[in-house]
C-alpha cells in the first residue's frame, strides 16, 4: 500500500497491490474540491513486475448526498468534483496507459455519466450488466425502523479503453450476521493487453 505522511492515506483512502505483481513508481493526492477532512483523489502509478508497463490506479470518496449545502441549494457538489477528477486523470495518465478509477461516489447517476462521457466505462457498463446496489448493507447499516430504506449503486469501478473488463460482481459477505461495512464491495477482473 501507499505509505505517505499525508494523513488522508491513513484515514480516508489507500491503494493496495500485490508486491509480487507490481512495484510502486509514484503516488499523490490531488485536491479535487471534496470539502471533508483529508479526502482527495488518491492515486498511484504501478509497474508490472515483469515489464516496464505501468497502470494508474486512483480512488476518491465524494461528498455525501445529505450534505447540508446540497439540501439547501439542490446542487450536487459531486458534479464539480467528478469533472475535476476527470481533469486530474487526464493530466496524470500517460499515453496508452490503463487507468483505473474507483471509489464511493455517493451518487448513482452523475459521476457514472460524466466519466462515461470522458471515456471511462464502469465495469458493469462495459459488460452490459445492470449495476447491483452497493449501499446500504442491511443490517450493518443500522437503519432504524420507520426510516426510509435506501438501495442504490454508489460505489463504482471505472477504466479507460486500455483495460477490458471480463467479469464484475458485488459480492455479499456476512460474518456472524453482519456485513464488514455498510457498503458492499465492487469486484472486477480486467484484461490488459501487452
Amino acid at each position: 500500500r501507499v505509505h505517505d505522511r499525508f494523513g488522508g492515506w491513513a484515514t480516508e483512502s489507500n491503494i493496495y497491490w500485490r508486491a509480487s505483481l507490481f512495484a510502486e513508481v509514484q503516488h499523490g493526492a490531488e485536491d479535487v474540491g471534496i470539502r471533508y477532512g483529508n479526502r482527495r483523489l488518491f492515486w498511484t502509478r504501478l509497474r508490472f513486475a515483469d515489464s516496464a508497463r505501468t497502470v494508474l490506479v486512483a480512488t476518491a470518496h465524494l461528498t455525501h448526498q445529505r450534505e447540508a449545502q446540497e439540501a439547501r441549494t439542490g446542487r450536487s457538489p459531486r458534479v464539480r468534483q467528478t469533472r475535476r477528477i476527470i481533469g486530474a486523470l487526464g493530466r496524470l495518465g500517460r499515453a496508452r496507459e490503463p487507468i483505473f478509477f474507483m471509489g464511493d461516489m455517493n451518487d448513482p447517476v452523475h459521476p457514472a455519466h460524466l466519466l462515461h462521457a470522458a471515456g471511462y466505462s464502469s465495469c458493469f457498463g462495459a459488460l452490459g450488466l445492470q449495476p447491483p446496489a452497493t449501499f446500504k448493507c442491511y443490517p450493518t447499516a443500522d437503519v432504524r425502523p420507520g426510516l426510509p430504506p435506501v438501495s442504490q449503486c454508489i460505489d463504482w469501478l471505472f477504466a479507460n479503453r486500455h483495460a477490458r473488463a471480463i467479469a464484475a460482481a458485488v459480492p455479499a459477505f456476512y460474518f456472524k450476521d453482519a456485513a464488514p461495512s455498510d457498503h458492499w464491495p465492487v469486484q472486477a477482473v480486467y484484461e490488459i493487453s501487452s
